[in-house]
């Protein structure tokens, strides 16, 4: 997608209205459903990392991943700028290699759009699940 090729408009055009809630939201999710410490996250689709400094400042390790070499340069950029050791991976989240993991929270908003059925849906769940 042409977006993806210019990150900075891409992070103004589509950022998050509430970061905080929406981390809010996950957190409540790991409480009422997590039978395991949740400390590493892994963000899949990362784009422009919207939600990098809200989970470092919640203590948790962040990892992105991102199929544009653009957006994983931005989200690179933005962690060196805000300090933040942050792993940012360049690949396609249909072909992950297990190697990133283990992860506690992997995620994905908007980005599993791509899956044209059913079966894709639960093949790319199946995916995540085992990295």
């Amino acid at each position: 997608m042409e977006a993806y090729r210019y990150p900075h408009y891409y992070a103004i055009a589509l950022a998050p209205s509430d970061p905080a809630g929406e981390i809010d939201f996950f957190e409540a999710a790991i409480e009422r459903f997590s039978q395991a410490e949740v400390s590493r996250v892994f963000e899949l689709g990362a784009g422009t990392a919207p939600y990098l400094e809200e989970w470092h400042q919640r203590g948790y390790a962040y990892c992105g991943l991102d199929l544009s070499p653009e957006m994983i340069e931005f989200g690179r950029e933005k962690a060196r700028r805000l300090g933040i050791d942050a792993e940012f991976v360049q690949g396609d989240m249909r072909e992950l290699d297990r190697a990133l993991g283990p992860f506690d929270l992997a995620y994905v908003l908007l980005g599993s759009l791509y899956v044209r059925s059913n079966r894709e849906f639960v093949d790319h769940l199946d995916r995540i699940a085992a990295v």
